[in-house]
């Protein structure tokens, strides 16, 4: 009864371990600082402290992506605060989402076919944290999603590999017929000139099918 007795005091001095919790503004200065219980370090709780905070911003609000651990610049995900964030002398500073606002295109006159949207709760490192995750990776998984995935997408690269069949058979018609003997209208073989810019235009509607 004892070894548990003093198992479950160790583990109550665990949860209410305070750790120190820092929010800076875009200039790297500290605005705020909060020594929060361990049992209470979730994105919630620090979210209603900086809620009542001068960092506020109704216009702008700050939405919580992860912990960094001050110094070494450790990234603590949400779902690991509580189990690897250290006490004092340990400090850890609030990592904000950046949130913009998306021009609305539908209504738009002069729209040239750009499209953008936003994409909620995109980490900002990989699962290791160790590398930053970039434009490129966020471009590559969206459009293996859409090429994969999207329903739509699949009928149209269908539809787009048929035509290339079709065009890649007219193609070689054109080519076949390019090399076989041409008639004028009396119905005699072309030779010269005539029959050479006759090829020409043939080459030329292969070429131009072919792109």
């Amino acid at each position: 009864l004892k070894a548990l007795d003093r198992e479950e005091k160790k583990k109550l001095s665990f949860a209410n371990q305070s750790i120190c919790v820092r929010l800076s503004d875009n200039n790297g200065r500290q605005v705020c600082s909060w020594q929060v219980p361990r049992k209470r370090l979730v994105n919630s709780y620090i979210q209603t402290l900086i809620a009542r905070s001068p960092a506020w911003n109704a216009n702008n609000k700050c939405v919580i992506s992860y912990l960094k651990e001050n110094g070494s610049g450790s990234v603590i995900l949400p779902a690991d605060y509580r189990a690897n964030c250290k006490p004092h002398p340990s400090s850890y500073y609030i990592a904000l989402q950046t949130t913009r606002r998306v021009p609305d295109a539908l209504n738009d006159e002069k729209y040239l076919g750009d499209s953008k949207f936003v994409i909620s709760d995109v980490p900002r490192f990989t699962q290791n944290g160790k590398h930053e995750v970039t434009k490129e990776d966020i471009r590559s998984w969206v459009v293996f999603g859409l090429e994969e995935e999207d329903s739509d997408m699949q009928l149209k690269k269908k539809n787009v590999a048929q035509l290339d069949c079709s065009l890649e058979k007219c193609r070689k018609e054109i080519e076949k017929t390019a090399t076989k003997p041409i008639y004028d209208k009396k119905g005699k073989i072309m030779k010269g000139k005539i029959l050479f810019h006759a090829n020409m235009l043939g080459e030329l509607m292969a070429d131009n099918i072919s792109v």
